[in-house]
């Protein structure tokens, strides 16, 4: 592997362009009173931004939930994070390659197939004025390890081993073909070990003074409100160096309140567009609408390692009631396709080759008899907002005409995330977006080592099957054998009803028209640096 590191599955990877995956997590340890702190003292955040210079203002339904990179589980803290933090490596959304970023070049050690020797950019500082160094590198990824939501990423890492200050090597366990596409994921952003370290002994949350090297600098977060990032005067890398001055991004929980919001200029861009209101948004002579490929699967995740549905027959009693036409015309207003398959079509790994669970109503009234409870029975579906609760009231009566009774837990984002990061839920309406690397999104899903440990695995789906079926596929060098194995996995997934998949969603953004530099990605963790007013 030569230093600009071609990804292994570059023709096969052409039709994705994910760099991330995001299912449904994240914590918030934002400071009392409602804010969250500025930038450190001594940051570039300090003047960055000029009275009269650009701002662009976008909107979102929900809030960050963390600017920890590693406690980050969720598409828009992922948007602050991405700006703020940087890694190792990056995928070039246009030639979908991975590509040397933080580092300068990387290559495996002559003669091992289990050490890669990595080089550092020199005078990359980090937004309080603190140098990156080889040191700053081992602790994020040592860190990084204990962290439920993306310590999967690292675990075949033995050891970081520090040659000089911007020379290291990453020492693995076993071969893999993952290790590269790992280190772009934004859970594998680079920390200052000085400034990490320190709140992490004093019990402190990153939301306090988040300190990346990124092209912008974290300004303010006012909880539930609105958060801000300036420019990094200083940033280091004149490709992906802020277009503008400042992004000031409002929570606007209401749909038709970010719609009204962008028509009147109060807002530029929007990335949570109310599927109610795209006819609207496209009349508008003054606004863009840009539609994109996404990896995204909206779906039931049955927690299978307790009542009631660590009984197979009742999880497909489950999935043959759920009519997807009719939740994608009521919950997404026909912007979305059906899915039988636990990822998105246009993700890497993806097969219709499965069992699919069609609506079938007498199918799941004989489901519902082999497993003893002929007259049906309750459960309760936890989500995060009211517009998922739309999809949740097709669900509930669909299986009511099964005899099944649903009710419907809508939850804070906090709570919601809490509880089935711990497993105490039953079912749970989320969706998860897809990764570049296949592994990276089955892994998170599906292994028995994510249950119930804050990360992704919602159906808390243990299978033996799929552990063997995860080294293989992470230890596979050939393209053909890689992607047969974790075919295998969405084989087995099917089979044994551990969740059911709904759809997968158009990706959309509204704009106003004098904005540029917008760059959509399929996984919905935009870049944000090229945003700017045209004049």
């Amino acid at each position: 592997m030569r230093h600009s590191a071609k990804r292994t599955l570059a023709v096969v990877l052409s039709a994705a362009a994910a760099l991330s995956l995001t299912a449904c997590g994240g914590g918030n340890k934002a400071a009392e009173g409602g804010s969250g702190s500025a930038a450190p003292a001594g940051s570039q955040a300090e003047g960055s931004a000029q009275a009269g210079g650009d701002v662009v203002r976008i909107a979102s339904k929900a809030d960050i939930a963390t600017m920890d990179p590693q406690n980050q589980n969720d598409i828009i803290s992922g948007l602050a994070i991405r700006s703020v933090y940087e890694t190792l490596v990056r995928l070039n959304p246009e030639t979908n390659e991975f590509e040397p970023y933080l580092a300068e070049s990387y290559d495996y050690v002559e003669g091992s197939d289990k050490d890669l020797a990595f080089k550092l950019h020199e005078g990359i500082k980090f937004h309080n004025g603190a140098d990156l160094t080889a040191e700053d590198v081992k602790f994020s990824l040592d860190r990084q390890k204990s962290s439920g939501y993306v310590g999967h990423l690292v675990e075949l890492i033995d050891s970081v081993e520090v040659v000089d200050d911007y020379n290291f090597i990453i020492h693995l366990s076993e071969p893999t073909s993952t290790i590269i596409s790992s280190l772009s994921h934004m859970g594998s952003s680079i920390m200052d070990k000085e400034t990490t370290e320190k709140m992490d002994a004093e019990g402190k949350s990153l939301d306090e003074a988040p300190n990346g090297t990124g092209p912008f600098v974290f300004d303010k977060w006012t909880l539930g409100s609105e958060w801000s990032l300036k420019k990094n005067e200083n940033y280091w890398n004149d490709d992906f160096k802020a277009q503008c001055d400042q992004i000031i991004s409002k929570v606007i929980p209401e749909e038709t309140g970010r719609t009204v919001a962008l028509q009147t200029g109060e807002i530029d861009v929007l990335f949570d567009v109310p599927k109610v209101d795209i006819s609207n948004i496209e009349a508008d002579p003054n606004l863009d609408l840009v539609t994109y490929d996404s990896t995204s699967l909206d779906f039931i995740g049955l927690n299978c390692s307790k009542a009631p549905f660590d009984n197979k027959a009742l999880r497909e009693a489950v999935a043959y009631c759920i009519n997807r036409d009719d939740i994608i015309q009521v919950q997404y207003m026909g912007q979305a396709i059906p899915c039988f398959t636990c990822i998105g079509p246009s993700a890497l790994g993806y097969t219709d080759d499965v069992e699919k669970h069609e609506r079938d109503i007498e199918k799941a009234k004989e489901k519902l008899a082999e497993a003893g409870m002929p007259n049906g029975f309750s459960f309760t579906i936890s989500t995060t907002s009211t517009d998922r609760a739309r999809a949740c009231e097709v669900i509930q009566a669909a299986c009511k005409e099964a005899g099944i009774q649903v009710n419907i837990e809508i939850l804070e984002k906090a709570a919601y995330n809490d509880k089935i990061g711990k497993g105490a839920h039953e079912a749970a309406y989320a969706g998860w977006i897809a990764n570049a690397e296949p592994d990276n999104t089955y892994r998170p899903l599906f292994s028995s080592a994510t249950i119930a440990k804050g990360g992704s695995n919602s159906a808390c789906f243990k299978s033996d099957e799929i552990d063997q079926l995860l080294a293989e596929g992470a230890s596979a060098t050939d393209d053909a054998v890689k992607l047969e194995k974790y075919q295998e996995i969405a084989k087995v997934v099917s089979r044994e009803c551990a969740v059911v998949p709904v759809c997968s969603e158009k990706g959309q953004i509204a704009k106003a028209k004098n904005v540029d530099g917008l760059i959509p990605s399929s996984i919905r963790l935009h870049d944000l640096f090229g945003l700017h007013h045209v004049k």
